[in-house]
């Protein structure tokens, strides 16, 4: 063997070194990346952000079987935003360790008048600044011509050297049409991605305080 290929063979052992060293620590990260869609439809007035706006964003580590949430964050929102996310084990397994995500959805602006009365506690809080709702009258508007197509892309991270690293994307979530059941919105409300189909699934609870990522 020449001094090149052993040199080769050295750096790649030690590369391979520190991913183990970080499963065997029992860490994972990831990036998690909301983004408007706005190729196919209006999303919610995206150019000015006049119509919706995502109060929080919250992003669960959950058993893949037994649905059970591991761990949790909860970030404040905006309409096109990313975070990295760290998880301790025991088990980091991405095959065994799903990654989820809930969205806050509110309006803003005097479109809001036209929306349904506020029935989850959670989301007046967060608004409560806002226009009322329930006191206008052109319904039309919010279905017609203020939807919100949101989609979602998780990455891994993975780390080259202690300084170097990049992203391998796992899950992509990303809707290509309007006419697509679950992945567009045109009312308030907390929202829970379906891990499977992409879709945007309503939820009348806050989340923080579920113990299971329901299908």
């Amino acid at each position: 063997m020449d001094t090149v290929s052993g040199i080769k063979m050295c750096f790649g052992f030690f590369l391979m070194s520190l991913m183990v060293i970080r499963v065997i620590q029992g860490e994972i990260e990831y990036k998690v990346h909301w983004k408007v869609n706005a190729t196919y439809c209006s999303s919610g007035d995206i150019k000015d952000k006049r119509s919706f706006i995502i109060p929080t964003s919250d992003v669960v580590f959950f058993n893949k079987t037994t649905r059970l949430i591991l761990d949790r964050r909860r970030y404040g929102g905006d309409q096109d935003g990313y975070v990295y996310v760290k998880y301790k084990g025991p088990e980091t397994d991405p095959k065994s360790v799903g990654v989820g995500t809930y969205i806050l959805v509110s309006r803003q602006g005097d479109l809001r008048r036209n929306e349904n009365p506020v029935t989850n506690g959670r989301v007046e809080s967060a608004v409560k600044n806002a226009v009322r709702t329930g006191t206008g009258s052109d319904f039309s508007k919010m279905y017609h011509e203020y939807p919100i197509t949101y989609g979602v892309t998780i990455s891994y991270v993975v780390w080259k050297t202690k300084d170097s690293w990049t992203t391998e994307e796992l899950y992509r979530y990303m809707p290509t049409s309007c006419a697509e059941g679950n992945k567009w919105m045109a009312n308030e409300g907390f929202f829970q991605l379906n891990d499977t189909t992409g879709e945007w699934i309503p939820i009348y609870y806050d989340p923080w305080n579920t113990d299971f990522y329901y299908k």
